[in-house]
């Protein structure tokens, strides 16, 4: 199992009922996807062993937005953005990271 290092100005929280959200400062969309990915794999590979043949199977879709903070753009924005991006993934078959350009 790997670990992952949030930095003291990174938040993890749930957002919705079965949706949690990941703020990274300082943080490239490339560097999420890859943190996002093996967060997704991790819990894919745990799911595996735990979970009979015939049982449900976990997965996870990953939307990933990236923005440049400034005072003229909302957080609503980057949320929004970052929820296309989760409709994306699931669009495509779910279990799968999309990062919205």
């Amino acid at each position: 199992m790997q670990s992952f290092t949030l930095q003291p100005d990174h938040f993890v929280a749930r957002y919705g009922g079965d949706e949690m959200m990941m703020v990274l400062s300082d943080t490239t969309a490339w560097k999420a996807a890859e943190m996002s990915e093996r967060i997704r794999l991790e819990i894919s590979e745990m799911a595996a062993l735990e979970l009979s043949e015939d049982g449900p199977t976990v997965t996870l879709s990953l939307g990933i937005a990236a923005t440049i903070p400034s005072e003229n753009l909302s957080p609503d924005v980057l949320i929004k953005r970052a929820d296309e991006a989760l409709y994306q993934a699931k669009a495509a078959g779910r279990n799968k990271t999309v990062i919205l350009k």
